[in-house]
């Protein structure tokens, strides 16, 4: 897999707004934030190591936009720096079903004199389900019309409050991609991750916690480069603030 994607914290953001959208005008609001993963681990396929991952996004309405990039800090001349847009809209279908829908551009290197290189670049659409059920089960299906891959992919997740201002986050992926034209390149992939988080304040948070990953096919390779393997291990932290 020669194109590095990945769906944006932007993409949750807009989950959450749907359900949140009571007010009778449209308010923007937003987050932003800064993250540490020892490893880049995205639908299967590692990508770097030690990323730091600067974010910011904007929501107004039931509609989102985004920011995330990928810095490497170790290894840099061997990976570039990518960056993430995604703009999306929400619609809450009932109490039960709310939908997602939107786009994402992925851009590397040379950003953003390069946003609109189509050799190097990469525009994925998705369309996503989520449900207000036990687990908060959601489907998404993603196109990305120059790689030429499809994806589909069911996410869960639950948080556990705990004492003083901490909590327990527990999530996990099951996905597959397809490729056109590189039947190989086709996997069944999957992601879990436990983290604890602690409200420094009503609009402000940390985590941090540990990920597990991996596909049906040799993808990865860990911090030590021992040679491809089938599943991996890695943590990660975050800090995020709202408004």
């Amino acid at each position: 897999m020669n194109k590095k994607i990945i769906a944006l914290a932007a993409v949750a953001l807009g989950a959450i707004s749907v359900s949140a959208q009571e007010a009778t005008s449209p308010k923007l609001g937003g987050s932003v934030g800064v993250a540490y993963d020892s490893l880049y681990v995205f639908r299967g396929v590692q990508l770097a190591e030690n990323i730091l991952e600067p974010s910011v996004n904007l929501t107004y309405g039931d509609f989102y936009t985004g920011l995330w990039f990928a810095m490497p800090m170790k290894n840099s001349d061997k990976y570039v720096n990518e960056m993430d847009f995604t703009f999306g809209y929400g619609l809450a279908v009932n109490d039960l079903i709310k939908l997602d829908a939107g786009v994402t551009r992925y851009t590397y290197d040379d950003i953003p004199g390069r946003f609109f290189d189509g050799d190097l670049n990469t525009t994925e659409f998705y369309l996503g389900a989520i449900l207000d059920l036990p687990l908060s089960p959601a489907l998404y299906v993603f196109r990305d019309i120059d790689a030429e891959s499809a994806t589909a992919e069911l996410r869960l997740s639950h948080s556990f409050d705990l004492s003083s201002g901490f909590a327990l986050n527990l999530s996990g992926t099951v996905g597959h991609t397809s490729i056109e034209d590189y039947s190989e390149k086709n996997c069944y992939y999957y992601n879990a991750a436990a983290n604890v988080s602690y409200a420094v304040s009503e609009t402000s948070s940390l985590s941090v916690g540990g990920r597990f990953g991996g596909s049906d096919k040799d993808q990865v390779y860990g911090s030590l480069g021992n040679g491809m393997k089938n599943s991996v291990a890695w943590f990660g932290a975050s800090f995020t603030t709202s408004f």
